[in-house]
């Protein structure tokens, strides 16, 4: 079994708090999870070419298009600050 020290570095690393009295619940659904994994791994898949979904579509694609939607004026006439026909921000150090 994972020990209980594992499964609070776990839940550290996730940003969660976990009580003590709940290690060993948490102990036990992460042995299943180890034990599913080891069980997958398990699975002959030579033969079986990678995809990326097991669905046979393919989502449509379009032609880009260039186009002049908005004028430089239009986009930065509600910016609090411009300079130069840019936006201006405050520096960053």
């Amino acid at each position: 079994m994972a020990a209980k020290y594992n499964i609070q570095a776990i839940a550290d690393l996730a940003c969660l708090k976990i009580e003590d009295k709940d290690l060993g619940a948490f102990e036990r659904h992460f042995e299943k999870i180890l034990e599913y994994f080891a069980t997958l791994e398990g699975v002959d898949t030579s033969g079986v070419d990678p995809m990326i979904t097991p669905h046979g579509i393919q989502s449509p694609l379009r032609a880009d298009q260039v186009k002049q939607e908005l004028s430089v004026e239009k986009i930065l006439e509600n910016a609090p600050e411009v300079k130069d026909s840019l936006f201006k921000v405050p520096p960053v150090v």
